[in-house]
């Protein structure tokens, strides 16, 4: 079995033996290049002409099967099968079976969303400090895949770090937002989770230095100022403490508010025990204080950022019936979601939850009539919204058939089963 470390420090190894510095620059090139598409077939001219790109055809198919021989060699005293498998006189490919990686590994934790798992594999960039000098193609490749696995750990610390303050383990999460921090100390998008994070857990002073310090590195390094996003939230923190700072009692009531939010959840296979159950979601009606929101209603599985729509049309529907101050921000996000313009969900979300908290009613309720087919842009906003602070009390009353529970639902459940105000009913 061969394997490749490819984050950070480049290092390969066949049966625990590391023999990185026995192999041939260019042989290691070659390999991670076929390694990390493993499913692809290669054409021995294009791979020539990549790696050999100032030579003439045939010297550059010469030097690859020298190169490739070497590797062979090497490789032979470790491995019972070939690594490079030759398809036909024109194409050869990668035997993917004898081969594992971090970098695979990687990827297939981002894909399943295990995303301590991602965490760990990522440890440095990709290819850091491995450089063929003379294969410029090579070198745009290994560029291109190190922004794409830096992108995709910061989605996973990010998912990560949203778990982590779902679970209330905040210090853990903003643990896991100083090392993006590390990485990238320009990135805004990792400040406004920092902020929120901060001002979810009552530490409004840690909120506004991690503002005031990202302001001053922007004028500093860039000459400009935090994001309209990052201002508005930093706004709304120094609104909140200095509220808090001139009334005693404000503090105590409007925590109170803040975390009056429920879920409740009832999961049945049988047919008659569900429609008793929607009998009694029924039941609730709008009035002047309490506003009612349908969600999947109808049976279908629903497009992306369907659910989102009806909570928009919800809140429209209600604001006919009073002064509709939020006109402009709710344009806003249905144009967001029509266009696909969408910037970092975080941000997004924090504009819609800044929606429903302007709206006026006191009491929202949300019914989700067919729980499995809510998309799932939808249901991880509803995730963000039970941990958000709020002005009003929100309750989250769904229905679901227990004999089409799937992945989405069933990690739903697990992750709100357990905390406070929540309710899991199964019959």
């Amino acid at each position: 079995m061969i394997n490749l470390k490819l984050f950070g420090e480049v290092k390969i190894t066949a049966d625990s033996v590391d023999i990185t510095k026995q192999l041939p620059k260019k042989g290691i090139g070659l390999l991670i290049f076929m390694a990390s598409q493993p499913d692809k077939l290669f054409y021995r001219e294009r791979l020539a002409e990549m790696f050999w790109h100032d030579y003439t055809k045939e010297s550059a198919l010469n030097d690859m099967r020298f190169t490739l021989w070497q590797t062979r060699k090497i490789l032979g005293d470790y491995l019972k099968e070939d690594l490079f498998i030759n398809e036909g006189k024109y194409t050869i490919k990668i035997n993917a079976k004898i081969i594992e990686s971090d970098y695979y590994n990687f990827f297939e934790s981002c894909s399943t969303e295990l995303h301590d798992d991602a965490v760990r594999y990522y440890s440095g960039d990709f290819l850091e400090d491995f450089y063929i000098i003379d294969v410029p193609s090579f070198s745009d490749w290994v560029f291109n895949e190190r922004e794409n696995t830096q992108k995709k750990y910061f989605e996973a610390q990010f998912k990560r770090a949203e778990y982590l303050s779902s679970t209330n383990r905040i210090e853990e999460a903003l643990k896991a937002l100083t090392k993006l921090i590390e990485m990238d100390s320009l990135n805004e998008t990792v400040y406004f989770y920092k902020m929120q994070y901060q001002y979810l857990s009552d530490n409004k002073v840690a909120a506004v230095n991690t503002y005031r310090n990202l302001k001053q590195l922007l004028r500093n390094e860039l000459n400009i100022s935090p994001s309209k996003e990052i201002e508005a939230l930093y706004a709304t923190i120094i609104s909140d403490a200095s509220k808090i700072d001139s009334q005693s009692n404000y503090k105590l009531s409007k925590n109170k508010q803040i975390y009056n939010k429920s879920i409740e959840l009832f999961v049945s296979r049988q047919a008659d025990k569900l429609n008793a159950y929607s009998r009694k979601l029924a039941s609730f009606n709008n009035t002047s204080t309490q506003l009612v929101i349908d969600l999947c209603d109808t049976p279908g599985n629903r497009i992306p950022y369907e659910g989102m729509f009806e909570i928009l049309n919800g809140l429209n529907e209600y604001g006919k019936y009073s002064i509709n101050k939020w006109k402009n921000e709710y344009e806003k996000i249905d144009s967001a979601i029509r266009n696909k313009t969408m910037k970092e969900d975080v941000l997004f979300f924090n504009m819609f939850r800044t929606l429903i908290n302007g709206e006026q009613s006191e009491h929202m309720i949300i019914r989700i009539w067919n729980f499995h087919f809510m998309d799932g842009n939808t249901m991880d906003f509803l995730s963000y919204l039970l941990r958000s602070k709020l002005s009003k009390q929100i309750t989250i009353q769904a229905i679901l058939d227990e004999n089409k529970k799937n992945v989405k639902t069933e990690s739903f459940i697990r992750l709100y089963q357990s905390m406070k105000d929540s309710k899991v009913t199964t019959d």
